[in-house]
């Protein structure tokens, strides 16, 4: 029997030395800011797929609890992230935390795997697809833009199945509600 795919990590990179971003946050917020940051990235790396979806409440006070800061100032240093472009913007408009730096910096983990890290079109097809998004919010930066619409024909269409999303498809395909013909 194949291992279950994992779409999680162990481990980052925590990168030695300060950048501009890094400075900000921490000079305004202190270490809170530091620390919540890199909290924020352990919980990413945690997750399947390496999003957080903040639109729950209770997710946000269990972020804030797990950063061990107020939900105000935990959404005010998010808030200032995504600004500062570490988070999506986009996403964050739709309340979720994705970091493609971080992504781009685990990346080395999935080698040896048989599926691929999450990439921004694959995350906007999958969080399209659970209903957390709204097909419009489909087209982020590099997202997939139909060029034109077409009838519905009656040949059977093809589906092309996403390696990285093949367990959510088979589960979605699954619970498909069947139609008599």
């Amino acid at each position: 029997m194949a291992r279950p795919e994992r779409n999680t990590v162990d481990y980052f990179p925590h990168l030695l030395g300060e950048g501009k971003k890094m400075y900000f946050i921490e000079n305004k917020y202190g270490n809170n800011g530091y620390a919540t940051w890199y909290k924020i990235l352990e919980k990413l790396g945690s997750t399947e797929y390496h999003y957080l979806n903040l639109n729950r409440e209770d997710e946000v006070m269990f972020l804030a609890s797990k950063c061990k800061v107020s939900e105000e100032l935990l959404l005010s240093i998010i808030n200032d992230l995504a600004k500062l472009e570490v988070f999506h913007k986009d996403l964050w408009a739709s309340k979720i935390l994705w970091c493609p730096q971080f992504v781009e910096s685990i990346e080395d983990a999935y080698k040896k795997r048989n599926n691929k890290c999450i990439t921004l079109d694959g995350l906007s097809v999958l969080l399209t697809g659970l209903g957390i998004l709204k097909p419009s919010k489909c087209t982020l930066k590099g997202g997939i833009k139909p060029q034109r619409r077409e009838e519905e024909s009656k040949e059977e269409k093809s589906i092309v199945i996403i390696p990285e999303f093949s367990e959510f498809l088979n589960y979605a395909l699954e619970k498909k509600p069947k139609v008599n013909q």
